[in-house]
This record gives C-alpha cells, structure tokens and sequence, in this order.
C-alpha cells in the first residue's frame, strides 16, 4: 500500500499548472537562442565577406593565366608559320590575339582596386602591343614577300624574345602581388572563422548549461511526479488495483491525472489490443482472399505482413510438388537478388523451419548479410523471422521476414494468428486453382469424346453397311454351292469363282482399313482446324483491341489540334474555315466513340476485359443515372422514371462503371427509339433462379418495339432491327453486343420483351456478388509499362535547359511553370504548346529520371504525367514525387491510353485522363491550375431588354472584360463601326432590324468579332442553318440559360485570339463551265453539307442546301434556276431513291442532272441509283475533282 505523500507538496507549486512552467521556461529558452542566432548571424555575414574577398584573388589569378597563355599562344603560332610557311598555322597566334584583347580587359576590370597591380597590367599591354607592331606583324610581312634575308637577321636578332622575356618578368611580378594579397585573405578568414567557431562554443555551452537547468528545474516539479505515477501505471496494467494513487488533491496537471487513474483500469487496453489484432488480420483475409494466383497471394501476403509488424523486407516462398522445393512466389521491399533461389525440405531456416513447422527467430545478423535499401541509404536488418505456413497435413509455404527492430507483442501475435489464417486461405486457393484445371481438362475431355463419339458412329455406319455387303455375298456363295453339288465340273468352276470372290473380298477388306484410317486423318485434321480457327478468332480480337489502341494515339494530335482551329485561337479563320475544323473535330469525336465501342467489344473477346468488384451502392447509382439522363428526357420532351423496389438491399459487389456502362447503353437506345411517352428503370431484388438474391435492373420504353423475327439477332455485332436504307436512327450496332459481353462478365444476363410499335423491355440481371477476373487487364499497344524496378541511390539525369525549357519563354514566376513528362515528342509539343497559349511556362522531359529532376529543381504549379515512360514508368514517377517533401504538393495529372483512374486516384493524383485526350479535359486541367493575368476584353450586349441587358452585366462583373450595351441593331451597327470589339452578345428579336439583318449586314461591311446568340425565340432548322454562317455558340433563354451563357462567354475568354486580328479569305478558284451555275446539296448530315458546300463555292458555284427529300423538292419548286442536284441515298423520311424518282415523275425535271452520293458502295449500288433516274453516281467518301469533273461533264450535255 502506497501511501500519499506528496500531499503536502507546496500550494504554490501545485497550483500552478505544467502548461505555465513549460511555457515560461521555453520563452526564456527561445530568447536566449534569438540572441545566439543574431550573433551568428552578424559573425556569418563577416565570414561571408572574407571568403568572397578571397575568391576574388583566386579569379584574378585565373585570369592572369588566361592572359599569359595567350600570349605563349601568339608566339607558338607564329613560330609555328615562320618555321612551315603554312597559314593554318596562324591559327593559334589569330586566337591568341584576341584571347589577349579579351582576358586582359577582364582582368582589368578585377583588378581595379589593386593599385599596385594596375601599372605592371598597363605595361603588359605595352609590351604585347610593342611585340606584335616591331616583331610579329613586321616578320609576317617578310615572310609573305619572300624575303628570307631579312627575315632571318630580325628572328636572330632576338628583338621578339626578349619583349616576351620581359612580359614574363611582369606577370611573375604580378603573380607575386597577388598571391601575397590572397595570403592576407585567407588569414583575415581564418580569423573570422575563428571567432566563428568560439562564438558557436559559447553559445552551444550557455544553451546547454540553460536547458540542463530547466531539465533539473522540470524533474524536479514534474518529471518525478510523473515517474511515480508511471510506475503506479504498470502496477495498475499488471492487476494490482488496490493501491492508494498520490498528487489527487492537485488543481494542475499532475492532479488530473492522478485522479484519471482511478477510473481507467487495463481492461481497456487489453480490448484495445484484441480490437487490433482481429481488425488487422481481418484485412489480411480480405486480401488474401481475392487473391486469383498464387503469386498475388504471395505479394499481398508480404506486403501485408511488413506493413503490419514493422518489416523492413520479405519474401514468401511456397511449395512446388514438381521439383519438390520450396520457390519464392512474392517479396516486399526485396533486394535484387536477394530471396531468388528455392530450397528444398530442410535446407537452409527456410526448409529447416517448414520441416519442424515452427517459426524461427535469428538475431544479430553479420555484417553483410542483407542490405535494405532507400533514395536515402541502405542499413543492414537486426533480425530475421522465418514464419512455416502449417496446413492440414503438411507445410504449404514459408514467410521470412526482416526487421530493424524487435517486433512488439502485439505484432508477435499478430504474426503468429496470420501464419495459420494465410495457411488457410492458401490451401483454398491451391484447391479453388486445382478445381479450375480439373473443370478445363474436363470440358477438353468431354469435347475430344464427342467427337471421337461421331468418328465412330460413322465408322459404325460403314462397317454396318460392309457387313451388309458381305451378308448379301454370303448367299450368294450358298446358292452357288448348292449348284455345285450337281456336277464337279460346276463344282470346280464355282470353286475357282469362290476363290476370286474371296480374294475380292480380302481386297475390299483392305479398302475398308484404309478408309478407316482415311477417317482417322481427316479426324485429326479437323482438329487442328478447330484450333487454327480457334487461334484465329483469338488473334481477330487481339488485333481489334490493339488496333482501336493504335488508332488513339494520332487521334491525341487530331482532336486537340483540330479544336485549336475551331476555336480560332489565332483569329485569323473564316467563319468557313472554323466550321470546317469543328466538323472534323465532330468527326474525330464520333470516330473516338467507335473505337472505344469496338475496343470494349475486342477486350472482352480477347479476354482482357477486367472486373473491378466494388461495394455498388444502388441508391446512388439510381441517382446517378437519372441525373446524367434527366436533360435527355427534357431536350426530347419525354418523361425519366427512377423507381426501387422498398425490399432492394442497399448494395451488391460488382463492377459499378461497366454497371453505369450498361445502363448507358440500354437508356440511350430507349430514348433514340422513343418518340412519344417515357422511359421507365425499375431496381428490383430477384427472389429465384439462379441470380436469385441479386437484382435486376429493367429499362422500358414506349418507343417503335421490335418485331419478333429480328429479336433473336440483336445483340450480334454490327446488328440493328432498322437496317434499311430509310434509317432515322443511326449507329453501329455495337450497343448491345457490348451489353450482353459485359453483362456475362459480371456474371449476369440481358433478356429482352419486345413487340413492334408497343416499346421494348431490356432486364440486366445480376448475381449479389460478382467474382473478379482472374487476368488483369493487358496494357495496350504504345503504353506497356514496364515492371516496378528496386530504388537506387544513383543521381538521375537532369535534362538539358534546351530541352526542357521553351525557347523564348520569359523567366519562371511562382506558380507558372507547368512540367509535361510525356515520351510521345508529337504530342509533348501538341501539350507544350496548349500550356503557352495559357501563358505557363512549358518544361519537356521525355523519362521519368528527368522529369524527377526538372520537378525539383523548378518546383511547377502543376505535372501532366505518362504512364508508359520508358526505364522508369510514371507508377514510380509518382512514388518518388509523393516521398520527396519538395514535389509532394504538386498536384499530378496522369494521362494515359490504359484503363487505370482507380488506380491513379489511390496513388494521390489529382486528375486522370484517358488517350486520346479532348483539349476540353487538358484545358480543364490547366483551369485547376494557379490563373494567370489576362488582358481585358471589350463585350458588345445588343439586346433590346434593359433587364436582360442588366443580367449579363451582372454576371460578367467579376470578369476582366469592358462592356457596352445598345438596345437596337441600328445602334450596334453605328458602335460597332466607331469601336472594335471582341465579342457580340446578340439578341434575335430587335426592334426595327432584327438579328438575322444586323448580322447580313455588318459582315457585309468587313469582319465579325465572335458572336454569341442569346434569344428567347426557337428557332427553326433553317434559320439554325443561317446562323451557322456566323456562330456556333447558340443560347436560348431560359431558366438554366444564364449559366450555359456564362459558360460560352467564360470560354471565349479563356482563349488566347488575338484581339482585332481579322480572319483571313479562302481564296474562291472558278472552275470553267461550274462558275455561277447554282446546285443543290440533299444530306441528312450537316457536316457533309457545310463540307461539301465548301468545296464547291470555292469553285463558283451557288450552293442551296436541304436535308431530306420532302426539302429537297421543296426547294426546287422554289427555285427553278438550280442547274444540277447532288442527292444523298441514306436519309430519314423519304430515302435518295424515292425523292429521284419523285423528281423525275415532275415533267419540268425530267432533264435536271442528278448525281447520287452513297456511302454504303456495294455491288448493284450504281445501277439501282441509274435505274432510279439518276445521272451519275459517286460514293463516299467524295472526290471533289472526280465530281467536279462529273458536274462538268453532266451541265455540258445539258447546255
């Protein structure tokens, strides 16, 4: 029993508290460093200023080096060419010459403050120039006109030896200056360094003495308080509870926790440490239960296993019955060619302890043994732990494991609770792979009996025929003998027949086994075809998807380039030539969702397809697909049901994006097929079958249906129900077949209700838990990523400023610098030079080893990062930017062609773009970047409405921009001809003239700024066709429009178009006999139309558009003048055969040249167009001189 005998500690000292004492003694403690630190720093700045004073003299030495050399170089020189008459020696005494010129100055600018060295430089020059004029200029001279004689006497004369004798008698003078004054400095900086190193003593002694002195003061009125009641703490934690605890009557620190261990007891910490070890080995479970290889379960099992106990390394090695050895099969933290080697039962701690199935424990490891390596060092481990994993009848593997330190109890019994339960998991493992093999082998064993079962059938049926043959022969043989018995004669006749027959037979027999074996070859045969063909399909697949790869990686360049152009970044493109880029930027983007549809299609084919099974909330997934689907339903003016049943579980592990992907896909085509109505997508449990206790996910619509006969082939590839050429609807029939593919792989299925004209039902159903794939997904073509590689302590290569730094650029400021770590050198630059036009300051490095060093040395606002680096992949890139404390801030954006968000999401990315990238998600990139000034824009707000006009203002204050308003066409036509402005924000309906005449009107009078249409009329597809003359930002007014404005106006701000650059013409070219005739243009594309439009005006022509058959005809009734018709065949409504023979029924245009454009160009193509009434025909894509040469031809006969 421990009695209380501190209370009567003194009042003062107890009450006050710890927090005041430390705190008083530490201001007094910080006080006395400040004035070390001052006086350090004034001693510092004097050391400072002598080193600097020597490296002066050390610089002037230098240079008197480099001035003497190149005098020695004049003279060698010359020596040289007087002694070989050749002029290349006269090299060495032309540098030399101007080396002196040089290094002199230099060195007289050094020496300035030297006045004693200044007259001996002076004489120097003196001599050097008194050398050159009456020696080396005059013996050069003699030597060119061939004056050997005299030559010859001015060398012996010894004149030019002795000039240079004497410049080396002053330069020895000099040097002696110079060295005595560098003496002198660098004993000025001993000194300095002197009562540096005293000031530092007494300093560190006094600091010392001080905090000695706190530390007694501190022991004294808290240290041994504390002590005891530490010590009454163990006594507690070991069960001894009753004990009377000292210091309760305490009102500071001390007293609070003397009285806070009468309430807490070891209970607590006991649960604590079982609630640790049941949490850490049920993570150890979870991960070693996905585990699809023994080889994953290896690395997740020393990774887990380290990171737990305090490891510094491991190695797992397992057992192989082949070779009878145990093999390693996953490390962490391993060396390279450490743990590389296997053992058999016995051998080495690691067999030793398999065979007596303990763990063993070696301490004190010699010097040597095994190296741990870091960026920072290497350290050899204090011991060893070599863990048997002890199955049911024997060892299934073994875990070696290394550590600086000793283990605690709590990681001891976490090692030995982890030994059993990875056993476990491992024999389950072993035995779920085993079954996999056996369930193959049978599936081959059972196709290889099939079809041996119909070899033999067949054979069956040949023999059953033979015997039939032979039966029949049989009888024949007994009629025959029974002849016989009536005469010998007949007798020997029929005997000798038999014998022929008999030898028949034998032949035939043999016939027969040569048709067998015939069988068996051609049986073989087939089998290798099936698997040629197997082979085939296998490759088809892996082609696909390394092709659709292939073919991203130009679309990078195509997309961001061709969106450059579209957006005028110069400002120096007609509106023609903008449209011109937007439509192949359209083009690109509708090729990108091809690809990935044919890429997701050939991945699960191939079967490198993966499943990432998550936790799948349904509610947010219900949630998330009616937000993305709702302004789909508005826009086309139909009603989005979410519904969930009320007994729905809350989640399901699956793959939630290839979830999302099919749900897509199925509400997509619901909504193209439906034009009336609604669309419905129930979340329902499934209560039997065999997904029962899983869900389905059923998406109905009101839409067209389908009819019964096409249900069964609509999930083949490239399949649609509306394959006719009067298709209103498009694609590519990849939607499904995707769907069904992903569908299995989740485990699930896809089934279908559907009637023509009474919508369609399409039902996902899945399983409640979706298992993973076994194969990872294989990186695709252009982004293999190498295997992670062992840290190394070797510096990385820094890349040189020419490369990394943008020629031209200004000098970084803070935040400006933006680092492109790409190997791609196309799409580098395509990067670089989106990041200058946001006014960052590019740097290139094309390895990680030297984006590594450019991140260090300049620190940039942010890093767009490759994964698919050569040598050091962007994986490890990001490892070595998140341990460095100077790169851990910057925020890295990954970009790359392989399916791997989750993955750069969990290393601390801070963004994650897949190739080919748009150049809306770089700019969105660059949008998180630190903003950079911009110079202000002039905005014209031409509305009629005071409020309208106040909103726009109100919204863009924020803005660097200077606004005007006007409240007529009449007025913005007089302001826009006194000032220039950038941008037109245009109402449609205006007083007076209206939109459509103030835009005819003022780029009839030269070019327009950009324009923004902001109008609360709807607009008509033609009139929509006329603005697209002069914009293609339209935005109508309504509840969500001022945002949509708000982001069309920031966009346009963002953009780097130089202000009141005007676009430059397309030069028009008129082709002879096209020039001034007029055509019309029937597509249902817009793109083609403008694109073709283009080509055509650019050759005279005048150019009317429509979009189907009904405009088409409409158009020509109108306009009687139109000399020729270019009709496209596919189109909605009224297809391009219909509308020609339509025409033609007409009597005024039964001679109207009509050339038909298809795209589909098969056989018969030519002669249902002809019979149809067409002219000509020309399929896509067009040549435009292969047309034109047709138009010419076909307006020719007609004149």
């Amino acid at each position: 029993m421990i009695e209380d005998r501190r209370m009567s500690t003194s009042p003062l000292r107890g009450a006050l508290g710890i927090q005041f004492r430390l705190g008083l003694a530490f201001a007094v403690i910080l006080l006395l460093f400040a004035g070390s630190a001052l006086l350090f720093r004034v001693a510092l700045s004097e050391v400072n200023a002598a080193r600097e004073a020597t490296d002066h003299s050390e610089a002037v030495l230098r240079e008197m080096s480099e001035v003497f050399t190149s005098v020695l170089d004049q003279e060698t020189g010359l020596r040289g060419y007087l002694l070989s008459s050749r002029e290349e020696f006269l090299q060495p005494f032309d540098r030399g010459r101007s080396e002196f010129d040089k290094s002199w100055s230099e060195l007289q600018a050094l020496t300035a403050d030297n006045a004693r060295l200044q007259p001996l430089l002076q004489q120097v020059r003196i001599d050097q120039l008194r050398w050159r004029s009456e020696f080396a200029d005059l013996t050069m001279a003699l030597k060119k006109s061939d004056n050997e004689g005299a030559e010859l006497e001015l060398v012996r004369s010894g004149k030019g030896k002795r000039i240079v004798d004497g410049i080396r008698v002053v330069f020895d003078q000099m040097h002696k200056i110079e060295y005595g004054v560098l003496k002198e400095r660098a004993e000025h900086l001993e000194q300095r360094l002197e009562r540096t190193r005293q000031l530092i003593s007494l300093m560190l002694v006094s600091g010392i003495a001080f905090v000695l002195l706190m530390v007694w003061v501190a022991a004294r009125t808290i240290t041994r308080p504390v002590t005891q009641l530490t010590s009454l703490m163990s006594r507690l934690a070991a069960g001894e509870l009753d004990l009377q605890i000292p210091y309760r009557a305490h009102g500071d620190e001390i007293g609070a926790l003397a009285r806070g261990l009468e309430v807490f007891r070891l209970s607590s910490m006991q649960l604590s440490e079982r609630e640790w070890l049941k949490t850490r080995l049920g993570e150890l479970s979870l991960q070693l239960q996905t585990c699809s290889t023994v080889e994953e379960f290896g690395e997740r099992l020393a990774s887990c296993l380290c990171a737990t106990s305090g490891a510094v390394c491991g190695v797992f090695f397992r057992w192989s019955d082949g070779p009878q050895r145990f093999e390693p099969a996953g490390a962490y933290s391993l060396p390279g060619g450490n743990g590389r080697r296997a053992y058999a039962l016995g051998e080495g701690l690691v067999g030793q302890a398999a065979r007596d199935g303990q763990a063993r424990v070696v301490t004190e490891l010699p010097e040597g043994y095994l190296f741990v390596r870091s960026g920072a060092g290497e350290a050899v481990p204090s011991s060893l732990r070599v863990l048997p994993l002890q199955g049911r009848d024997r060892v299934l593997g073994v875990v070696e494991l290394a550590f600086f330190a000793e283990p605690g109890s709590a990681q001891a019994s976490f090692l030995a609770e982890a030994a059993g339960l990875a056993a476990l998991n491992l024999e389950t493992l072993e035995r779920s792979l085993a079954t996999i093999d056996l369930l193959r082998q049978t599936q081959y064993q059972k196709e290889e009996l099939q079809a041996s079962e119909e070899a033999l059938r067949a054979q069956q049926e040949e023999l059953r025929a033979t015997n039939e043959a032979l039966r029949d022969k049989s009888r024949m043989l007994e009629e025959q003998s029974q002849k016989l018995r009536a005469s010998e004669e007949e007798l020997r006749v029929q005997a000798e027949e038999l014998r022929i027959a008999n030898t028949n037979l034998e032949e035939k027999t043999d016939a027969l086994h040569g048709q067998k074996q015939a069988l068996e070859q051609a049986q073989a045969e087939l089998e290798e075809k099936a698997v040629d063909l197997e082979s085939a399909s296998r490759y088809k697949s892996e082609f696909l998807a390394n092709m659709s790869h292939e073919l991203r990686t130009p679309l990078n360049s195509l997309l961001i380039l061709s969106k450059g152009l579209a957006d005028n970044e110069e400002g120096n493109l007609t509106a023609e030539q903008i449209e011109s880029a937007g439509i192949v930027y359209d083009s690109g983007r509708n090729l990108l969702n091809l690809i990935n549809d044919i890429l997701d299609l050939s991945k699960v084919e191939a079967g490198k397809m993966q499943v990432v099974v998550e936790e799948v909330n349904l509610a947010a997934l219900a949630a998330g697909i009616e937000r993305n689907f709702r302004a789909v339903a508005e826009q086309r003016k139909l009603t989005l049901e979410v519904q969930r049943a009320p007994d729905l579980p809350a989640t399901i592990r699956s793959d939630g994006t290839k979830i999302n992907q099919i749900l897509a896909n199925l509400l997509s085509n619901a909504f193209k097929f439906t034009h009336q109505g609604g669309v419905r997508l129930d979340i329902l449990p499934v209560s039997e079958g065999r997904h029962a206790g899983g869900v389905m996910l059923r998406v109905r619509d009101s839409g067209i249906g389908i009819p019964q006969e096409k249900l069964a082939r609509i999930f083949q590839a490239f399949e649609q129900a509306d394959s006719g050429t009067s298709r209103r609807y498009g694609g590519t029939g990849l939607g499904l077949s995707i769907v069904k593919a992903l569908a299995e792989l989740l485990g699930g299925e896809v089934r279908v209700e559907s009637a023509a004209g009474q919508g369609s039902s399409f039902s996902l159903l899945l399983p409640a838990a979706t298992v993973a794939t076994a194969e990872a997904v294989s990186p695709v073509a252009g982004e293999s990523l190498p295997p992670a590689q062992p840290a190394v302590t070797a510096q990385p290569r820094v890349v040189p400023e020419a490369l990394a730094a943008i020629a031209g650029q200004p000098a970084e400021a803070p935040g400006t610098t933006l680092l492109i770590v790409e190997d791609d050198v196309q799409f580098a630059e395509v990067l670089a030079g989106l990041a200058r036009a946001r006014h960052y300051r590019a740097l290139v490095a094309h390895d990680g080893e030297s984006g590594l060093a450019l991140a260090r040395r300049h620190r940039p606002a942010g890093i767009l990062l490759d994964i698919g680096l050569p040598k050091m992949d962007g994986w490890q890139v990001m490892e070595r930017l998140q341990a460095d404390p100077v790169t851990a801030g910057i925020p890295v954006h990954f970009i790359s062609g392989a399916d791997a968000e989750s993955r750069a999401r969990a290393a601390g990315a801070a963004g994650y773009l897949k190739k080919p990238v748009a150049r809306e998600d770089v700019e969105r990139v660059f949008d998180g970047m630190p903003a950079l000034p911009a110079g202000a824009r002039r905005i014209l707000i031409i509305d009629d409405s005071p409020a309208d006009r106040r909103l726009v203002r109100e919204m863009l204050r924020d803005e660097a921009v200077q606004i005007d308003e006007v409240g007529s066409g009449e007025e913005a036509m007089e302001r826009t001809a006194q000032e220039r402005y950038d941008l037109l924000i245009l109402d449609l309906g205006l007083p007076g003239m209206d939109g459509f005449q103030f835009l005819e009107r003022a780029s009839a009078r030269g070019p327009l700024p950009a324009v923004v249409i902001y109008s609360g009329r709807d607009l008509s597809r033609e009139e929509g066709m006329r603005l697209r003359e002069y914009t293609e930002t339209i935005v109508l007014k309504s509840a969500p429009s001022p945002q949509r404005l708000m982001d069309e106006v920031t966009l346009f701000l963002h953009s780097i178009r130089k202000v009141g650059a005007a676009p430059a013409q397309t030069p028009r070219v008129a082709t002879p006999g096209l020039n001034g005739k007029s055509v019309l243009v029937v597509d249902d594309d817009m793109r083609n139309i403008f694109a073709l439009s283009k080509a055509l005006r650019s050759r005279g022509l005048k150019v009317l558009m429509a979009q189907d058959g009904y405009k088409a005809i409409a158009q020509l009734e109108s306009n009687p003048e139109i000399d020729l018709v270019l009709m496209d065949i596919m189109m909605p409504g009224m297809d391009g055969y219909e509308t020609i023979r339509r025409i033609r029924e007409r009597g005024q245009w039964q001679t109207l040249p009509i050339i038909a454009v298809t795209a589909k160009a098969m056989v018969g193509d030519r002669e249902k167009c002809l019979e149809a009434g067409a002219n000509e025909y020309c399929s896509k894509p067009i040549d435009v001189e292969q047309l034109t040469g047709q138009m010419q031809a076909l307006l020719g006969e007609k004149n």
